[in-house]
């Protein structure tokens, strides 16, 4: 192709590119897709204040899975002690944090019971 060719086809191109128009949506989808975000940010809010803790502990007989999320650590720790008494007396493993359980918080737990 001539140097010309091409830039009368990037002159067809950009104005191509001017003149498109995205689909329009129905008043119908588009609340619909307003509400969806809205409820999708409010759910995503909810979850950034919460603390998310993740582990398993041995209570003398069975091992016990916990994934649980509350206010913050000492509050999800009281609510496991006040459902079992044996909890912290034998070995456990827990990660935690705000959003995702992603830190080694074992050390924290037993520091809170």
């Amino acid at each position: 192709m001539l140097i010309d060719e091409l830039k009368e086809m990037g002159k067809n191109l950009s104005s191509k590119r001017a003149n498109f128009t995205s689909p329009k949506l129905s008043k119908l989808r588009r609340r619909n897709a307003v509400k969806s975000a809205y409820a999708s940010v409010r759910e995503a809010s909810k979850l950034m204040n919460e603390y998310m803790l993740q582990g398993k502990y041995f209570d003398g007989t069975d091992t016990k899975y916990i994934e649980m999320s509350g206010e913050s650590l000492s509050d999800i720790v009281s609510k496991i002690q006040q459902s079992d008494p044996n909890f912290g007396l034998y070995d456990m493993s827990f990660f935690g944090g705000w959003f995702v359980a992603d830190y080694n918080v074992t050390a924290e737990v037993r520091s809170l019971i």
